[in-house]
């Protein structure tokens, strides 16, 4: 069944919403109120004889967010946590990448000593001078 929102207001922690429809509508429709995660407690305060109009009220949740939030109402603290899972994890892939390849070049330059050994560690010391 279809209904259309004909009004609502606010007063309070409470909105009243008042629907019709072309139908008799039933009591059921509540439930539509009680599945948001904004509203709760949700009854029907009144009903028009001919039951195509009903108004009905429900409770706002009060929402705390330690973060606070962004203009859309989204939990800053969840969003923060998430990205810096992701950062973590980039920044220990690029960890265990260098340490992989410091201890190739590394061994290789320990294993074959002499001139090539001394070659190889003044190219590790020209990119230890670059400043990033």
């Amino acid at each position: 069944m279809r209904v259309d929102i004909k009004e609502w207001h606010q007063e309070g922690s409470q909105v009243f919403v008042t629907v019709k429809s072309a139908k008799p509508i039933d009591d059921r429709n509540i439930r539509y109120l009680d599945r948001s995660d904004a509203f709760d407690d949700t009854k029907i305060e009144s009903k028009s004889p001919d039951g195509l109009e009903v108004t009905m009220s429900a409770s706002v949740k009060q929402q705390y967010f330690l973060f606070g939030s962004d203009n859309t109402g989204r939990d800053l603290l969840s969003r923060t946590l998430m990205a810096g899972r992701i950062s973590l994890a980039i920044g220990l892939l690029a960890g265990i990448v260098a340490v992989v390849i410091g201890v190739i070049y590394g061994a290789a330059a320990g294993f074959s000593g002499g001139k090539v050994d001394e070659v190889m560690m003044r190219i590790v010391d020209v990119l230890y001078s670059l400043p990033f």
